[in-house]
């Protein structure tokens, strides 16, 4: 059996959040944190980590004088945009395809992830007969703090060295609710690609 070994490093991705309604808002997105790796064989490991993410959402609805100007444009006249940021702690399982032995492998993981928020901004804009209303608020008390998610990673793997390498990611996370409270049913999806580093730390004598 391969020696187990334990790998930290850093990450960083961007991309987009979607919401999956009628009128989906598509926004960027980023997130940067520290990876914690532990392998057991050279196909099986668990990671875990830190990671601060920070994304933008839109909330539309109907009011007001919204109903003519729905039934003419096709949209909804009022739209919460949210500026989003928290911590996220991911719990994965994940999976090599490749041998090892290349510089080049690839691996799948997946798992649930634990996101507990630190701000929120909220601009509201409604437009009504032709005149614009908008609104900025601040405070967690817009969104539920702490949501889960699930988490499906695909990685392209290059070894530097016996105890070093570089990780390229692609990163879908669905939210299992809505992550604001006037959006609490729609779920939100982002989608990030990114690049990674990962160092081992020590090794454990092969078994």
């Amino acid at each position: 059996m391969q020696a187990q070994s334990l790998k930290v490093g850093a990450a960083g991705n961007f991309g987009v959040a979607r919401t999956v309604t009628p009128h989906a808002s598509i926004k960027p997105a980023f997130n940067f944190g520290i990876p914690v790796r532990k392998e057991f064989t050279r196909k099986w490991a668990i990671e875990s980590g830190i990671y601060y993410n920070r994304f933008s959402q839109s909330d539309y609805f109907l009011s007001g004088c919204g109903i003519n100007q729905f039934i003419r444009d096709n949209k909804p006249n009022l739209e919460m945009n949210y500026r989003l940021q928290n911590l996220q702690f991911p719990f994965l399982v994940d999976y090599n395809f490749g041998k090892g032995r290349r510089k080049t492998s690839f691996s799948l993981n997946s798992g649930l992830g634990i996101s507990t928020y630190l701000g929120a901004k909220r601009t509201t804009t409604e437009n009504c007969q032709g005149n614009t209303h908008t609104q900025t608020k601040t405070g967690l008390n817009l969104i539920t703090p702490v949501k889960a998610s699930f988490l499906l990673g695909f990685h392209v793997n290059y070894k530097l060295t016996e105890t070093s390498g570089l990780r390229f990611t692609y990163l879908y996370k669905s939210y299992f609710t809505g992550v604001t409270k006037s959006s609490f049913s729609d779920r939100l999806i982002t989608e990030t690609i990114g690049l990674g580093y990962l160092h081992m730390l020590g090794k454990s004598k092969a078994e």
